[in-house]
C-alpha cells in the first residue's frame, strides 16, 4: 500500500523513513515520508526517496463546496500485532459520535461501530507487517486518516504508576513492542529489566514515524540509579540504541518526552518502542542498491551473526526489474525487512585511491556509493560530458538516513569552480540540474558541511550522475471530499510537467453508485513552462445513497504508461508550540456522500 507517497516497511513499529512523515527526519519515506513520508520530502523518498524520480507532476484538488472535517491526532495503542484484538482511542477534533472504522489497506477488520472514538478492531494473522491508515466516517462527516502500524512481535501496553524505579513495570520476555502514552508533565515511564554481563539490549522507538508529536528520550540506570545511557534522537526524531550491560544485574529503562515541561504536553503524546535482545539493523552499505542486478550489501547494528553489541553481517540477494524506490533486504535473524534504497543506474562503491587528489571515475549514468570515513575526508569522482548535455547531479545522504549534510561542488578540467550545491528543494541534500558548458571531463568534489570536525562509516551517502528523466507526482489538499447528493463539486487541478511536458490523461476509480466524473484531459499545446489548469467534476444523482467510499485519482502522460500516477493528499499529523511537526500523505481519498 502507498503511504506517505511510498511503500512503507513497518515491522513492528519501527519504520525507517524513506519517505514522508518527513519532518520527522531531515528525510525516509522532500517525501517519507514531503515522507512524505514529511515523510516533508518527505521526510521525503518518492520516485527515488525524495519524490525526486516523481517531480514531473502536481495535481492540486481543493473541493468547491466547503465542509466540516474531523481531524484525528492520535490513535491509541499506534499498532498492534497479526493475529491479535485490540481496542483503540481516537482522540482530535470533530470525531462522530458513532462511526465507521475506513481502513486503508488490507488485514484490518473492525468489530462493529465506534462509539465517541473508541472501538475494536480485529487484525488478520496473515496480515503483512506494515502501515495501515485509519479514519472514521459518521452519516454527516469525516476524520482525516491515522497511521497505524501492524508488527509480528508480542506487544504489551505500559502501566501506571510507572514513573519511579520503585514503580518500574518489569519486562520479563524479549523481543516486546510497548505501547505508552506521556500525557503529563512531567511524565516518565520505567521498565525493569535483567540482564547479564554482555547482553546487548537494543530500544528502537518509531513516534514520530507515526505521526505523533512526541520526541522520546531514552535513559537507561543501573541498580543504583546510576545514569548509563541517554539518548533522543537517532537517524530521525525517535531513538535507535544498544546498551550492553557492564556486568549482571538489573536495568532500568526510562522513557520519557524530551520537553517534559512543556505545558502543551496531552494524550497525544504517544509512543511505540521496541525492546529486544535480539538482531537489529540500523543501516545498510551501500545505502542504495541497481534494480534488476544482483547487490551484496553490509548490514550494521547490534547482535548480528550471532555476536552480541555492535556487529554487521553481510547479505546477497538479487533486486526484482520491478522493485519500487525500496527493496525489502532479509536479514538473517532480523524479525522486520530493511528497507534499502533503489535506483535505475549502474551502481559501484567509491574506492579511496592511493592519491586524495585523484578522482573515482563514474558512468553516464551510473551511481557511486561513498562516506566521509573520518573528519577532513574529501571524495572526487570524474565523469565526462560533452557540450550542451544537460545532466543530473543528485547527492542523497540526509534523504538516506545519514549522519552526513553533503556539500557539492563541480570543477572543470583546470579545476575551476563552475558549478556548488548544498540544500536543494528544502532537504539538507545537494541537487544540481546542469549543463555542460563544452566537451571535457568534469569533477564532483564532495564533503560533508563540517568535514573538518564529523565523519564515519555512517555518514554515508549515494552520488547519481545521469540524465533527467521524465517522472510525476500528484497531490491534493485535502484527503476527503463530500459531495451532497443532486450536487456538483468542482476540483482544481493544477500541474506541472517538466522535461517532456505533453498531454496527460485522469482517471477515477472506485466511485459509489450514483456518482459520475467529468474527466478532462490535458493538452501539451496549452502548457507554459510546463503548467496548466484544468477541473474535475464529480456530479452526484439526486438519489444517489448517502455514504462513503475510497476512490482514487490517477494521472497519466500520454505515451508514458510507466508514468501513471495516483493523487496523494496532505494533512497535518501533529504539531506542538512550534507549529507543524509532521505530515501525511496519503493515495486514499475518502468520498463522503453525508446524510441529509
Amino acid at each position: 500500500m502507498n503511504v506517505y507517497g511510498q511503500e512503507l516497511i513497518c515491522p513492528n513499529g519501527y519504520c525507517k523513513f524513506y519517505g514522508h512523515i518527513r519532518s520527522m527526519t531531515p528525510f525516509l519515506f522532500r517525501s517519507f515520508l514531503s515522507v512524505v513520508f514529511s515523510v516533508s520530502r518527505v521526510p521525503t523518498l518518492v520516485g527515488d526517496l525524495r519524490g525526486k524520480e516523481a517531480a514531473m507532476l502536481a495535481v492540486l484538488l481543493v473541493p468547491s463546496v466547503a465542509h466540516a472535517q474531523g481531524s484525528l491526532s492520535r490513535v491509541s495503542p499506534n499498532g498492534g500485532r497479526a493475529g491479535s484484538q485490540i481496542t483503540l482511542n481516537f482522540g482530535g477534533d470533530q470525531i462522530p459520535e458513532t462511526a465507521t472504522l475506513v481502513v486503508h489497506g488490507d488485514g484490518i477488520r473492525p468489530l462493529g461501530p465506534f462509539q465517541k472514538g473508541v472501538g475494536k478492531i480485529e487484525i488478520a494473522a496473515d496480515a503483512k507487517p506494515g502501515m495501515r491508515e485509519l479514519r472514521l466516517v459518521g452519516p454527516k462527516g469525516a476524520t482525516s486518516p491515522r497511521p497505524f502500524a501492524i508488527g509480528t512481535l508480542p506487544e504489551l501496553d505500559e502501566k501506571e504508576p510507572n514513573n519511579r524505579l520503585d514503580q518500574a513495570q518489569k519486562l520479563d520476555s524479549f523481543p516486546v513492542t510497548l505501547n505508552g502514552t506521556l500525557p503529563t508533565r512531567p511524565d516518565i515511564d520505567v521498565f525493569q529489566i535483567a540482564l547479564k554481563k554482555g547482553e546487548c539490549l537494543v530500544v528502537a522507538g518509531e513516534s514520530r514515524g507515526l505521526g505523533a508529536p512526541t520526541n522520546l528520550l531514552v535513559r537507561v540506570r543501573d541498580a543504583q540509579a546510576r545514569e548509563l545511557l541517554i539518548q533522543m534522537d537517532h537517524r530521525t526524531r525517535d531513538p535507535l540504541v544498544g546498551f550492553t550491560a557492564p556486568a549482571d544485574g538489573t536495568y532500568f529503562l526510562e522513557l520519557q518526552e524530551v520537553m517534559n515541561n512543556y505545558s502543551g504536553i496531552n494524550a497525544d503524546y504517544v509512543y511505540r518502542v521496541t525492546v529486544t535482545k535480539g538482531p537489529w539493523v540500523d543501516y545498510t552499505f551501500p545505502p542504495s542498491v541497481q534494480r534488476g542486478a544482483p547487490a551484496r550489501v553490509t548490514a550494521v547494528g547490534w547482535n548480528l551473526g550471532g555476536k552480541s553489541g555492535p556487529s554487521q553481517v553481510e547479505v546477497e540477494a538479487t533486486v526484482p526489474t520491478d522493485a519500487g524506490v525500496t527493496y525489502p533486504l532479509a536479514v538473517p535473524g532480523v524479525p522486520y525487512p530493511i528497507p534499502v534504497a533503489v535506483g535505475p543506474a549502474p551502481h559501484s562503491l567509491e574506492k579511496e585511491p592511493e592519491d586524495p587528489a585523484l578522482a573515482v571515475p563514474v558512468p553516464v549514468p551510473g551511481t557511486v556509493s561513498g562516506a566521509f570515513g573520518a573528519p577532513g575526508d574529501v571524495d572526487r569522482f570524474l565523469f565526462s560530458a560533452k557540450a550542451k548535455d544537460v545532466l543530473e547531479l543528485d547527492v542523497d545522504a540526509r534523504e538516506l538516513t545519514s549522519f552526513a549534510d553533503p556539500v557539492m561542488v563541480v570543477l572543470d578540467a583546470s579545476g575551476k569552480t563552475i558549478a556548488t550545491a548544498d540544500d536543494a528543494d528544502g532537504t539538507r541534500d545537494p541537487r544540481l540540474l546542469w549543463t555542460a558548458p563544452a566537451d571535457g571531463n568534469y569533477t564532483v568534489v564532495l564533503r560533508d558541511v563540517a568535514s573538518g570536525s564529523r565523519g564515519g562509516p555512517d555518514f554515508f551517502y549515494r552520488l547519481t550522475v545521469a540524465k533527467p528523466e521524465p517522472s510525476l507526482q500528484v497531490t491534493t489538499k485535502d484527503p476527503t471530499l463530500v459531495l451532497k447528493p443532486g450536487a456538483k463539486l468542482e476540483v482544481e487541478l493544477s500541474i506541472t510537467q517538466a522535461y517532456q511536458p505533453g498531454e496527460i490523461a485522469f482517471q477515477v476509480e472506485g466511485l459509489p453508485a450514483g456518482v459520475t466524473a467529468t474527466v478532462p484531459e490535458v493538452a501539451g499545446s496549452a502548457r507554459k513552462a510546463g503548467k496548466a489548469t484544468a477541473k474535475l467534476t464529480l456530479t452526484a444523482a439526486a438519489d444517489a445513497k448517502p455514504g462513503h467510499a475510497l476512490i482514487r485519482v490517477t494521472a497519466t502522460p500520454a505515451g508514458q504508461p510507466a508514468l501513471n500516477t495516483s493523487v496523494t493528499a496532505g494533512w497535518d499529523l501533529s504539531k506542538d508550540r512550534s507549529g507543524v511537526l509532521v505530515t501525511g500523505k496519503t493515495d486514499g481519498l475518502l468520498l463522503l456522500i453525508p446524510a441529509p
